[in-house]
């Protein structure tokens, strides 16, 4: 037998194929739909048992009244082409109509209506995510691309989170039985999770299928842990995106939505930090204001004058005495000199001694008044010298209190103090400075208790 090139095999077996199937019309299910930038449809048509490709051209595809998707069942009429760089074939397809729902589509759709009627997809069943997570389980294939897309963007979000990858298969028959195993030990105690991330990229229908197992749904449901599902594109829908707490287009937009951004958190403590500090120091500026408004007030800052003043009082109210006392007198010997001088004053003597008397009954309770009124007013002074005396803050000091400033203001409170701080004490006979060693906050707060 002659060698030939593969060209001229190919070749020949175009020549056959295009000449046998000029024209066919197939049943089949679209899968692994692709509207290409060009415009034209490229897809897989299958059933149960086989696929062939499919592609129809952006010329032809104008003219359809409805939009091909995964699932659809379709009626395609075409020719059977030889693609023979590929070495493959495909239908050309001339017109497409549609035929019904697939059997995969249709059985999604069961699938996705019975676990709704039993409330797995409920937003009550949600679990949010934490704000700062610590500890992240990620499953997915460790040669995958899903994994890399998650560390590259948690490595610049949040470089202080613990990524825990929990290796398994994410496509085939045995793909669901070891997704649910890695459920199961993420949910272990031993690895302390906070966000389970199920990832994985995109792919055609059959690749994602295995995420609408029923019981991956169910394992993905029992989770006592936040599930966030980043499967596929964004487009590509799964039954686990409908169970996990959290839907995520993408496993790089999943990292995006679970983990908070360094930086913007190191913005909003710079924010936080500098309206503490201007609430802080305006606070102390209040304070300041009402301590120096108290140092200087008149009381508070020179006791002595108010002592003068009251002596300045007594002084004149004795003076004011002393001026009636002795106007009364002078109205007395006026008085007096009339008497004297009368028509009765002539008369016997009796009549001027009686008067005498008179005039040393009035006499002595004058002078009773006077003694009285001068004695009050010595007590009033006595009384007030006394409490003034008490305010004073040498007399103060004598009782053996003491005076604690520090940066020469006065310290009224354990507050103001703060643990290495350099205090000056004031006694009654010099001063000492001191160092703070230790504030007991159980005595500060018994003093903040107190009634004012």
């Amino acid at each position: 037998m002659q060698s030939i090139t593969v060209s001229e095999l190919t070749g020949r077996i175009k020549s056959v194929l295009e000449a046998d199937f000029q024209f066919v019309q197939v049943t089949g299910e679209i899968s692994n739909f692709k509207h290409h930038s060009s415009g034209h449809f490229y897809f897989a048509l299958k059933d149960e048992n086989a696929q062939i490709n499919a592609l129809m051209w952006s010329s032809l595809n104008k003219a359809l009244s409805f939009k091909p998707a995964d699932g659809m069942k379709v009626i395609v009429k075409g020719r059977v082409t030889v693609y023979a760089k590929r070495g493959s074939y495909q239908i050309d397809i001339l017109d497409m109509r549609v035929a019904g729902v697939g059997d995969i589509f249709l059985a999604f759709e069961q699938l996705k209506e019975k676990l709704r009627k039993e409330g797995l997809f409920d937003k009550s069943h949600k679990k949010p995510l934490p704000q700062f997570p610590e500890r992240v389980v990620i499953i997915t294939s460790e040669t995958g691309a899903a994994l890399q897309d998650f560390y590259r963007i948690a490595s610049r979000r949040y470089p202080v989170i613990s990524l825990m990858l929990i290796n398994s298969k994410m496509q085939g028959a045995e793909a669901a039985m070891e997704l649910i195993s890695a459920l199961e030990t993420a949910n272990d105690r031993k690895y302390s999770a906070d966000v389970i991330v199920l990832a994985r990229g995109g792919g055609s229908a059959e690749d994602l299928w295995v995420f609408n197992d029923e019981s991956l749904a169910r394992a993905i449901f029992r989770s006592n842990i936040p599930v966030v599902s980043a499967i596929g594109h964004e487009v590509d829908f799964t039954i686990a995106d409908f169970v996990a707490d959290v839907r995520a287009p993408t496993p790089s937009a999943a990292a995006e939505m679970i983990l908070p951004d360094i930086s913007e958190l190191r913005r909003d403590v710079d924010e936080i930090d500098d309206s503490l500090t201007a609430d802080i120091n305006s606070k102390l500026s209040r304070l300041r204001k009402a301590i120096d408004s108290i140092e200087m007030s008149y009381h508070f800052r020179k006791p002595a004058e108010r002592m003068k003043d009251l002596q300045l009082l007594l002084k004149t109210i004795d003076e004011g005495m002393r001026s009636a006392l002795t106007s009364r007198i002078s109205l007395l010997k006026i008085r007096l000199d009339n008497i004297e001088n009368s028509y009765h004053f002539k008369k016997p003597a009796d009549t001027l001694v009686n008067a005498a008397k008179r005039l040393d009954e009035i006499k002595i309770k004058l002078l009773q008044r006077v003694s009285a009124g001068l004695k009050d007013c010595s007590k009033s002074l006595d009384s007030s010298a006394s409490l003034l005396s008490s305010y004073n803050p040498e007399n103060v000091l004598k009782r053996g209190f003491a005076i604690v400033s520090k940066n020469g203001n006065v310290v009224q409170r354990n507050a103001m103090l703060e643990k290495g701080d350099s205090v000056g004490i004031r006694f009654y006979d010099g001063s000492s400075n001191a160092i703070i060693n230790e504030k007991l906050k159980d005595i500060e707060n018994k003093e903040s208790k107190r009634p004012d």
